[in-house]
């Protein structure tokens, strides 16, 4: 057979196998950091399973492999990027309450990264005079800090029980109108990735009952991500279980059931070349009308078995109708004897 020559024929050497598998981690990792673990199957399934089917991987044991390699080399890879990203700090944050200009302005924590253990230092600009008409000045300005993204209470049903949650606050006695930088700290034990909002408060003049609370915009989320504590390695182990999982979750399992299905069509298409292939049962051709006619049967050897005479129970050969100690004619012998003298 002619070896396959151009891309094809460089993608079934070592080296093209290599380059293959390099572009299907390389695809999967970018599409699972920036457009998410769903969007991320479909360039799984077609660089990591459709395009080394059409470059001529055909054994299914071979693509499995691959698929697991790609799985496992991508999870490091994920993680490491996102561990550089998640120890990046984000830009200061202001609330989107307020009339002319944010109440709350350049909110931020410093610093960004530090130890397990180390105390860290929030900042906040209150500008009251954005505060609308007809409510108080600036009641009191709490900082929430957690691990636990998305909440700010003590319990959620979205993270274990137990976790660190930190609450500070800052009273002004019959609430501000004075435009001043806040300062909070807080001590964050163990290694964790830390989230964060700061919560103000002011009430209705006419109704002081009514307390309207205003938050820092988180994005679209309700907590802001940072500060991280701990060193580099100990960002990348908090990271990369989840990775492993929703790569293995989402990606992995799409993978591995497409790869069934592909196996099960490729062995149904080989029974159907194999049937293909028997050669014809050949008959012969039958006149119209008539019967076609069956073998004969084989005849039936004559018996070799050995017997007993029953006169004397001598053992007497297949070829004897006469015992040969005590003479008596042997049952069933005769017709052979017959059947031996009538032939010329």
């Amino acid at each position: 057979m002619e070896p396959v020559r151009g891309v094809k024929g460089f993608a079934t050497r070592p080296l093209g196998r290599v380059v293959l598998i390099v572009v299907a981690i390389a695809t999967l990792a970018a599409s699972f950091l920036f457009l998410g673990p769903f969007l991320a199957i479909p360039a799984f399934l077609l660089f990591g399973l459709a395009l080394p089917i059409y470059m001529g991987w055909k054994r299914p044991r071979q693509l499995a492999m691959v698929g697991l390699i790609v799985l496992l080399a991508c999870g490091p890879i994920t993680s490491v990027v996102e561990t550089s990203l998640i120890r990046t700090p984000a830009p200061p944050s202001q609330s989107l309450y307020g009339v002319g200009g944010a109440v709350l302005q350049n909110a931020s924590v410093q610093p960004y990264t530090g130890a397990a253990g180390a105390l860290y230092h929030w900042s906040v600009d209150l500008r009251p005079q954005h505060v609308p008409k007809g409510e108080s000045g600036i009641l009191n300005i709490t900082l929430v800090v957690t691990n636990c993204p998305g909440t700010l209470a003590a319990g959620s049903s979205s993270c274990p029980s137990g976790y660190p949650f930190i609450r500070t606050n800052h009273t002004f006695p019959g609430g501000t109108m004075t435009p001043q930088r806040v300062l909070m700290n807080a001590t964050l034990p163990g290694s964790a990735i830390w989230y964060w909002q700061m919560v103000g408060a002011v009430h209705n003049l006419t109704s002081p009952s009514n307390v309207t609370l205003f938050f820092l915009d988180a994005g679209g989320y309700v907590t802001i991500e940072g500060p991280v504590s701990g060193d580099f390695l100990s960002t990348f182990g908090l990271i990369i279980p989840g990775f492993y999982e929703a790569l293995f979750l989402y990606a992995g399992v799409v993978f591995y059931v497409a790869l069934l299905f592909y196996v099960i069509f490729k062995v149904r298409e080989q029974r159907r070349k194999a049937a293909r292939a028997l050669p014809p049962v050949p008959t012969e051709p039958v006149a119209s009308g008539a019967t076609p006619e069956r073998p004969a049967p084989a005849p039936a050897l004559p018996s070799t078995q050995e017997l007993n005479c029953p006169n004397c129970q001598a053992v007497v050969y297949p070829n004897e109708v006469r015992c040969w100690k005590c003479g008596v004619a042997l049952p069933g012998r005769q017709g052979q004897a017959q059947r031996g003298a009538s032939k010329p």
